[in-house]
């Protein structure tokens, strides 16, 4: 090591034996006056296994122990985008995919789910639509922003006129 300071094999076991009982900064403390040596944080920190690639230190709870900021299924938080996320099983899913898969099956590729009435926080089922992607983007380029009663009637004759085109093919 260029430059640094070797540890020795008792060293580094005393490091390892120690680690989980104290702070870096206790732990250092603690490693110079034992040994009598002057080293830094940095240093302990590096036989630690902090700076190591792909060490990654695991929290300890002890036995059928858990995190205290865990959520539970069924948790709802408020996303930085105006949605509603929902805890599931398998980790966080949009509310209103949720309820709309939960009752209607996976959503088709290329389709999306549209609130009837502008709110994303009305995650009520009948408040839900699944329409074609194609159709919303060609809903927003024709009309750009309309009130939430016109672009029902937007998307419908959007899905007729891509209906008639299909039919055309």
């Amino acid at each position: 090591m260029a430059g640094g300071k070797l540890f020795t094999d008792e060293q580094k076991r005393w490091v390892r034996d120690n680690q989980r009982l104290m702070t870096i900064q206790q732990m250092t403390e603690a490693f110079n006056h034992h040994f009598g040596e002057s080293r830094t944080t940095a240093s302990i920190a590096t036989i630690r296994g902090f700076r190591r690639a792909g060490s990654v230190r695991k929290p300890f709870f002890g036995k059928k122990a858990e995190a205290h900021n865990r959520l539970p299924d069924g948790a709802e938080r408020l996303r930085a985008c105006g949605y509603i996320a929902i805890k599931t099983p398998a980790g966080f899913k949009y509310k209103h995919r949720y309820i709309w898969e939960q009752t209607n099956g996976p959503i088709p590729p290329a389709h999306i789910i549209r609130f009837i009435d502008g709110n994303p926080h009305n995650c009520d089922l009948s408040n839900l639509e699944c329409v074609p992607r194609a159709a919303m983007t060609r809903v927003a380029r024709r009309y750009g922003a309309l009130p939430p009663d016109l672009r029902s009637v937007a998307i419908a004759a959007m899905r007729l006129d891509m209906a008639v085109q299909e039919a055309a093919a």
